[in-house]
């Protein structure tokens, strides 16, 4: 073998070495959100390892890949409980069958008319109609590195409908005009 065979044999071994052994270098971390503004729910990924998705209506669940070389995870919470602003429930939050290999996160949200929610075993936060952290995927990686997911969500405020508030508009007018034909 030659010297310069040698030579970039060698050095195509160390850049490999690095490559496999440098922290977290395989791996992307990022954020999955949930948007709920409109009566269809979607989805926003900035890991890049959404597998599949299935978005209809009110609801949203996709299966997320682990990043490459992960021999462990975390899932936290499970479960999450979203509250509209009167205190019913408005959306939940399931993060489920999570291993090595990836897992499943729903979010399902309240229909206008429908059926109310069952709420799922974890935490209820009150929605505030911002982007708001939901949960965290912590997964740790061969080399010891981790890489930690965050599973975000932005729910809209349930205000009263336009209908709605001219109604109560003109029941407050008509008090007011009651009121002063009285005095």
């Amino acid at each position: 073998m030659s010297i310069a065979r040698l030579i970039r044999a060698t050095a195509l071994g160390v850049a490999a070495t690095a490559l496999l052994s440098a922290p977290g270098s395989s791996a992307h971390a990022g954020t999955i959100t949930f948007e709920d503004l409109t009566d269809n729910v979607s989805v926003q990924d900035t890991t890049g390892r959404i597998a599949s998705s299935d978005c209809a209506g009110e609801t949203c669940t996709i299966e997320l890949s682990a990043p490459p070389g992960a021999t462990s995870v975390s899932a936290t919470p499970t479960g999450l409980n979203i509250r509209e602003q009167g205190g019913g429930l408005s959306d939940v939050l399931v993060l489920a069958g999570f291993d090595t290999t990836g897992g499943m996160i729903q979010f399902v949200s309240d229909t206008e008319g429908g059926p109310i929610l069952d709420p799922v075993p974890g935490p209820f936060i009150d929605e505030t109609g911002l982007v708001q952290d939901g949960a965290t995927i912590v997964w740790t990686l061969f080399d010891g590195s981790m890489v930690t997911d965050t599973v975000a969500f932005v729910s809209d405020l349930d205000l009263p409908e336009p209908a709605s508030l001219a109604l109560i508009g003109a029941g407050i007018l008509g008090l007011g005009l009651i009121r002063r034909r009285r005095r």
